[in-house]
């Protein structure tokens, strides 16, 4: 599965640097849909990319975050609302990064 990659940024482009990054992008993007359509139209076989390393690496990397904040909460008499939102989200985050209970079931 290769995608096509798209061509260099025009002159247009370099009177205003701060775009090239913008049409590079939006050039990627129609390319990215190009591929998709064609390979729906030709009824390609799609092969699902693994990640299971960067899953991990995720879900340990908030594991030690909860693992300091915990620490820190402890260590405090007073907490702050800041220090509640950042718990709310990483622990949200962990929960949407671990596998769910039925997909541990059916892998077994």
């Amino acid at each position: 599965m290769t995608l096509p990659t798209p061509g260099p940024i025009t002159d247009s482009t370099t009177a205003h640097p701060e775009l090239a990054g913008s049409v590079e992008s939006d050039r990627e993007n129609e390319a990215l849909l190009q591929y998709v359509q064609r390979s729906v139209n030709e009824d390609e076989d799609f092969a699902f990319m693994r990640f299971e390393s960067l899953q991990r690496t995720n879900i340990v990397a908030l594991q030690v975050k909860l693992v300091r904040l915990k620490g820190q909460l402890r260590m405090e008499n007073i907490v702050s609302d800041s220090t509640l939102e950042d718990l709310r989200q990483t622990l949200e985050h962990y929960g949407q990064s671990l596998p769910s209970r039925n997909n541990l079931i059916s892998a077994h």
